[in-house]
């Protein structure tokens, strides 16, 4: 019985040391330009080390993704580009773009028809009377 279980761990072991190096240490996500002309977009890279491990598609590099994996995603870098190319105010695009909990905690009361408690309430409230007042400077 000990030899069983001995080579059952033994099998977990080995299967598991090529699935933690294959893993990538970080994931970019986004309109990527990689100067070849044969594809010269992709959706994500994935760098293990000091490698790049994988370019292409989101989907090619889903499975790279592990616990240890750090994952950026640059959408968030555009629309700090388009603000400042259109001389916008950069001050709003970083406000805005820190209220997607707000966005989720209003979509999940008028789509789904939750309750929010009163302190929720008076976050929503507080982070809108927050962008009003650094819109209008």
């Amino acid at each position: 019985m000990k030899r069983i279980i001995g080579t059952i761990l033994a099998a977990a072991a080995a299967t598991a040391a090529p699935l933690a190096a294959q893993r990538a240490d970080l994931v970019v996500y986004g309109r990527i330009w990689t100067g070849d002309s044969a594809r010269p977009w992709a959706e994500a890279v994935a760098v293990r080390g000091a490698e790049i491990a994988v370019v292409g598609l989101r989907g090619e590099v889903r499975g790279l993704v592990g616990p240890g994996t750090r994952v950026l995603d640059n959408g968030a870098n555009l629309s700090f580009a388009l603000a400042a190319e259109a001389g916008g105010l950069l001050t709003l695009t970083s406000v805005l773009g820190s209220l997607y909990p707000v966005a989720t905690v209003v979509l999940a009361r008028f789509v789904l028809h939750e309750r929010l408690a009163p302190l929720q309430t008076a976050g929503v409230v507080a982070a809108m009377i927050g962008v009003a007042l650094i819109a209008a400077g």
